[in-house]
Formats: structure tokens, sequence, C-alpha cells
């Protein structure tokens, strides 16, 4: 949980780089 905390911190830290990244995400869990 540490690190999916950390890392949603710097989605919120980098929010123009969020919509990619979450896209990235979405591919790793699917």
């Amino acid at each position: 949980n540490l690190i999916f905390t950390t890392f949603t911190s710097m989605l919120l830290q980098r929010q123009e780089h969020c919509k990619a990244l979450l896209e990235m995400v979405s591919r790793c869990i699917y």
C-alpha cells in the first residue's frame, strides 16, 4: 500500500502526465 500511495502522490504532483500514467497502470492491471 505504501508503494501505491507514493505512486498516487506522484500522479498528483504530475497532473500533466496523470492520464498517460493511468493508462499504463490500467494496461498493467488488465
